[in-house]
């Protein structure tokens, strides 16, 4: 079984005193990115494969993930 995450999103509805340019880059429990997060807890499950649809900054995106084998 695989495992999709939407990571595309830009952001720009959650506010402008948040200083993150995609959504799922905002910390989530103070150390964590939300997608870092969500991948860490998917890991648990044994997936074949995690895909990671990208769109808007794409570069700082795959920067950001901790996670590499995705």
């Amino acid at each position: 079984m695989n495992i999709i995450y939407l990571a595309a999103g830009k952001g720009s509805r959650i506010g402008k005193n948040i200083n993150v340019s995609n959504k799922c880059l905002i910390k989530f429990n103070g150390k964590d990115s939300i997608i870092n997060y969500l991948i860490k807890k998917s890991n648990n499950f044994n997936f074949d494969k995690t895909f990671l649809i990208t769109g808007f900054n794409e570069k700082k995106l795959k920067q950001k993930i901790l996670y590499k084998n995705i």
